[in-house]
């Protein structure tokens, strides 16, 4: 019982000493740097907004409970007393008073003689290194060796009361506050935030300059994804060093509105680059699902944004959706890692990633919360969900990458396929031409010796018919030549264009037939030397028969001019194919060529015409040779 005693005793002393000690009256006379007075004020919450401040005694303030202000009453007015003594040697002293980042706040010094709060309307502005480039700081002027009363009425608002921070610094302080307060803390998230905002830039440039090339609707929805949360981290970066109030009321608006939409973007991407619609219906109806969802909550968004009454009811239906964004990707993820395809893979490891840093901020808002300096060593939370982004941007461009070489290769297949079947095509092409010509040559010389050839046989027999009856027997001989002389010519042409006679034994045997029959009726003794092994090459119906019509016009020659017994034909096939024509006639002289200068012509025209050579030179008769090379490397003439 006793020992209970000494327990309460020791609680009621320590209770009082530690309600005195913050009833006192803060000393400035030795004031350096600067101070946070949070714990130091008395609060007072007036029942309406047309209390007047002199009706309320002091005694009313009650010791203030630094979180008293939360999420749920931050916008319901409250003054605030600060007791502050001076014992330094001037009579007076000034310090200065910041109430936080953009809180405006009305402040009052107690006039003891007239028993009332007079109003302090003088403000001094510093440069905070910023956008805004000064804050305001109000000068609160002590008198020595007295208790001064200060009341100050901040006006509180969604978008500000977590920055009510009341501190008092001396003027050589001032300096040290700005650097404390606006610079130290926002450098290692800035350098941090623009690294990793850089990095989001260039992977939004790179997805939006795909699409701009080839206009793929994945790169645009990819590229739109990545902007957004650029410029919702560009709004975070503005909220460090920009403190007008006109646009820290609308950044919160601005940072959810951007997070949804990056997420609606986000979710469309992946719809289109795997092909959702016809390879997942079930998952596609969920996150069309989800994607109307929050299209209607965007809408709702800006009317509930803007209220200090709403916001609240905002944050928590801010954090419902994040909650239910979470548990829809995290089935996405774990359905896109099951299915059987390797893009999807990609997507569902940026899906894990984003999810896992995200974990990771709930935490320290949570069961971490008293450790968040561990956080803010690294720049906050804001670091963790950029890296989250940047994870998640990362995975997807690799996803999209594998997916071009994926259509690069097909591409290529496709280019090798068409390029194959092209060239089939012009092979065909080549062919059915080439067996055009062939069929076409073949009718001709069909009909020329079906219809042309047959009449002029029939005109030869009449005529020989009429001979043998003795009746106008000169003129018979006349036709009877002519039409024999027709008959052979047109053999000739019928022989040159037919497909079946286009080699070179066909050739050999043709002129040797023709050769024979030509040199029979006269006295001319004829040689023929042609190898027994001749290889089966072709030859074009123009050559043969350019080659046929030089050797007979050769034989024509002799016959008419050279007074020959004997002639020798020799034949060899090489690397070309050579004819030989040797006679034993009277040979020529340079003066007797004139007279066959143009039959001589002629004939080096024609070898000319199919890439050969013709040479004459007479000795103990004449001797002609005639070369006609193969087409390079292809055994065909």
């Amino acid at each position: 019982m006793q020992l209970i005693i000494r327990i309460f005793l020791f609680l009621l002393v320590f209770t009082s000493i530690n309600a005195f000690s913050q009833d006192t009256a803060i000393d400035v006379t030795n004031l350096q740097g600067y101070w946070k007075v949070i714990r130091h004020l008395k609060v007072y919450q007036p029942a309406s907004d047309d209390e007047n401040i002199n009706n309320v005694p002091l005694t009313a303030y009650k010791n203030n409970q630094p979180t008293g202000v939360r999420e749920n009453n931050y916008y319901q007015s409250r003054w605030y007393l600060l007791k502050v003594v001076y014992k330094g040697e001037d009579s007076s002293k000034v310090i200065y008073f910041y109430p936080g980042k953009m809180v405006n706040t009305r402040v009052f010094l107690f006039d003891s003689a007239l028993n009332n709060w007079q109003y302090i309307p003088e403000r001094k502005a510093f440069n905070a290194i910023s956008f805004s480039s000064k804050i305001a700081l109000i000068p609160l002027k002590l008198q020595k060796g007295k208790t001064n009363y200060f009341l100050f009425q901040p006006e509180l608002h969604y978008y500000n009361w977590t920055q009510f921070k009341p501190t008092i610094t001396d003027h050589s302080s001032i300096n040290d506050l700005i650097l404390q307060e606006f610079i130290r803390p926002n450098y290692t998230n800035s350098i941090l935030t623009i690294l990793m905002t850089g990095m989001m830039l260039m992977l939004f440039s790179y997805s939006f300059l795909k699409f701009y090339l080839n206009r793929r609707s994945e790169y645009l929805y990819n590229s739109l994804f990545g902007l957004a949360f650029v410029l919702f981290f560009a709004v975070l970066f503005v909220n460090n060093y920009y403190y007008q109030a006109w646009w820290h009321k609308s950044s919160g608006f601005f940072q959810k509105w951007l997070q949804i939409l990056g997420y609606i973007f986000e979710i469309i991407f992946i719809i289109r680059f795997l092909d959702l619609r016809n390879k997942q219906y079930r998952l596609f109806t969920l996150l069309k699902t989800t994607i109307t969802g929050m299209m209607v909550y965007c809408c709702v968004l800006p009317f509930i944004s803007f209220s200090d009454t709403l916001f609240s009811f905002n944050t928590l239906l801010f954090d419902a959706v994040t909650v239910l964004l979470l548990l829809i990707a995290l089935y996405t993820s774990i359905v896109l890692q099951r299915w059987n395809k390797h893009l999807s893979r990609y997507v569902a490891f940026g899906m894990f990633s984003l999810m896992g840093f995200l974990t990771l901020i709930i935490l320290q808002n949570t069961l971490l919360r008293e450790k968040q300096y561990l956080v803010q060593k690294i720049g906050g939370w804001a670091i963790l969900y950029q890296l989250g982004i940047v994870a998640n941007l990362f995975f997807f461009r690799l996803g999209l990458g594998q997916k071009e070489r994926k259509e690069e290769l097909k591409n290529l297949d496709d280019i090798e396929k068409l390029k194959l079947e092209n060239e089939k095509k012009e092979l065909e092409k080549v062919l059915a031409i080439a067996s055009s010509r062939v069929d076409e040559r073949n009718r001709i010389a069909k009909e020329i010796h079906d219809d042309i050839g047959s009449g002029l046989t029939s005109i030869r027999l009449l005529s020989e018919i009429a001979l043998v009856k003795k009746e106008n027997k000169d003129e018979l001989n006349k036709i009877s030549a002519n039409a024999n002389e027709l008959v052979n010519n047109l053999n000739e042409i019928i022989w040159s264009i037919n497909s079946k006679n286009d080699t070179i034994p066909n050739l050999l045997a043709y002129i040797r037939s023709h050769m024979v029959d030509y040199l029979e009726p006269y006295d001319i003794k004829l040689s023929i030397n042609i190898p027994s092994n001749i290889p089966n090459i072709e030859i074009s119906g123009e050559k043969r028969r350019n080659i046929f019509m030089v050797i007979k016009e050769c034989f024509t020659n002799i016959v008419k001019h050279a007074n020959a017994s004997a002639v020798n034909l020799t034949v060899q096939v090489r690397d070309q194919l050579i004819f030989t024509i040797k006679d034993n006639g009277k040979g020529f002289e340079s003066n007797d060529i004139l007279p066959f200068k143009n039959g001589i012509r002629n004939m080096k025209e024609r070898m000319e015409h199919v890439g050969g050579e013709l040479d004459i030179w007479s000795n103990n008769g004449t001797t002609i040779t005639i070369k006609v090379p193969f087409n390079g490397n292809n055994p065909n003439l």
